[in-house]
């Protein structure tokens, strides 16, 4: 739960981003942009990504919650700061990366992304559209809803594509090109990549199993100011929307107020104290289980009940031996079930890992113990045919006894 105790507390103060750069004039050809970040709350520290006197950590904490690489000319960044030390911030720290590229991406840009399964184009290739226009216009994004909204107006960029070597549950693609975009190189007598269409993504985004952030960006200048205060393209939109998901001003995901209990007569659901944890459960018990889940709200900084059908538990003995998916009333999520007639130690188990979402994992352990040989049913009806063959051969007897006592032949 310290991530989430963090989470919560640098979303209401803001975060300290260091902002590296490869030029100052970046710092004004996207003056609007940086300007949104900081309206946000947040803390900017521009420095030039090649400069002597860059610290990312001291003494064994972070001194800034988020990176954002605007320097994709630079071969190495400064201070002896390098991409293992950009990795340790997002393993260690669970701090966030965004970074914005360009065609001129050198090493140290292409070192960062391999670590996260993303390769760039060759150096000199760039996407094109249909007239050969290097600034391309595309709707197609295509992120979960909770990173980045379709877009309805056109997204302008110019840049370098880059390839997702592997799709996992980790990493998702948010921008892909429209379908008459093309990419070529021109270093290498205009070489033309078969990639066209949605097959060439401009933008991508990575989240860590320790909750941790990476956003990619084929393009510098999809967030300058040209596109970016233009009412009639979607770059704002774009740009806030993946910014706001990387700083964890949204899908962020916490826990709380586990319960479990056997229903009976004089425990039913509603009427346990919530928290309350059986340990034991006999074979055959009904059995309540549910979990608060809220979701962070960063426009209003605040915490509201999470919605969702995905959610579910598993009753897990080395295998699951039942999946429930859980009904949600207003941010409880509840369910009900039979225990299995295997005896052994349980885990209440919810797994949730939905992309843009941080993950949910919960084990709660209970034992499922067999029948005491006072629990048994004392008279089974599938043995009905037995006892009635017994009962008979009882009256049998007495009759044939009766019978040779008292009867005389004549």
């Amino acid at each position: 739960m310290l991530w989430v105790l963090l989470s919560l507390a640098i979303a209401v103060s803001g975060s300290k981003i260091l902002v590296l750069l490869d030029s100052w004039d970046i710092k004004d050809t996207h003056a609007k942009y940086f300007n949104f970040l900081e309206s946000q709350g947040n803390q900017l520290t521009f420095r030039m990504a090649d400069s002597a006197g860059i610290k990312i950590e001291k003494y064994g904490e972070a001194l800034y919650q988020a990176i954002l690489l605007a320097a994709p000319s630079v071969e190495d960044l400064g201070g002896k700061t390098t991409v293992d030390d950009l990795l340790s911030f997002f393993d260690t720290y669970e701090g966030s990366i965004i970074m914005f590229a360009d065609t001129d991406a050198g090493l140290l840009y292409r070192k960062l992304a391999n670590n996260f399964g993303y390769d760039f184009y060759e150096q000199g290739a760039r996407v094109y559209n249909a007239d050969k226009d290097t600034v391309v216009k595309t709707t197609n994004v295509t992120a979960p809803e909770i990173i980045a909204a379709k877009a309805a107006k056109p997204i302008h960029l110019s840049g370098v594509p880059f390839y997702m070597k592997k799709e996992t549950s980790l990493s998702v693609s948010t921008l892909v090109a429209s379908s008459k975009a093309f990419v070529q190189n021109d270093l290498k007598f205009k070489d033309k990549y078969s990639d066209s269409g949605s097959e060439i993504i401009l933008g991508a985004a990575t989240q860590g199993r320790n909750n941790a952030r990476f956003v990619i960006l084929g393009s510098l200048d999809i967030c300058k100011n040209e596109f970016y205060d233009d009412s009639t393209k979607g770059n704002k939109d774009f740009c806030q929307q993946i910014s706001d998901w990387a700083l964890k001003n949204k899908g962020v995901l916490r826990y709380s107020g586990i319960t479990n209990y056997r229903v009976s007569q004089h425990t039913k659901p509603g009427t346990v104290e919530k928290g309350y944890l059986e340990k034991e459960y006999t074979v055959k018990d009904k059995v309540y289980y549910s979990i608060d889940i809220e979701e962070y709200d960063g426009k209003t900084k605040t915490w509201k009940p999470f919605t969702s059908s995905k959610v579910y538990v598993d009753f897990i003995m080395l295998d699951p031996k039942i999946r429930k998916y859980l009904s949600n009333n207003n941010g409880l999520f509840y369910t009900e079930f039979v225990a299995p007639d295997v005896h052994g130690v349980y885990q209440f188990k919810v797994h949730f890992n939905q992309p843009g979402y941080t993950w949910i994992n919960t084990a709660t352990e209970a034992s499922v113990r067999p029948y005491r040989h006072n629990q048994y049913e004392r008279f089974l009806i599938c043995a009905y045919p037995y006892y009635l063959s017994v009962f008979s051969t009882i009256v049998g007897f007495l009759v044939f006894s009766f019978y040779f006592l008292y009867h005389k032949d004549t």
